[in-house]
């Protein structure tokens, strides 16, 4: 068993992809909580969240197609805090580079 509770794809050949991505279903539910979410609330997310089994060449594909690597499930709290980092800097500098932009939020 895979530590979210899932049966690992029988070949080795697949991989696991969440769909959506793991890094936007976090940071739309930590967006929506308004704080931090704690390992456990990480976890149990990533537990209910829709995953589907691809070949490597199709995962390579969706990965490209996004413009990032999505977290690793079994490493998920630990990617979960170095992505939302860098998300928080990211809209940060946003804000800085379209100052009347920042006014609206």
């Amino acid at each position: 068993m895979w530590p979210f509770g899932r049966k690992k794809p029988h070949d080795p050949a697949l991989q696991l992809v969440f769909v959506p991505s793991l890094v936007s279903i976090l940071w739309h539910h930590e967006q929506e909580k308004g704080s931090a979410l704690t390992e456990t609330e990480v976890l149990a997310i990533r537990d209910k969240a829709i995953v589907i089994a691809l070949r490597m060449d199709e995962a390579h594909k969706i990965t490209q197609a996004r413009g990032y690597t999505d977290i690793v499930s079994e490493n998920c709290w630990r990617d979960w805090c170095a992505v939302r980092e860098q998300l928080r800097l990211d809209e940060v500098n946003m804000d800085r580079n379209n100052p009347a932009d920042s006014q609206n939020h």
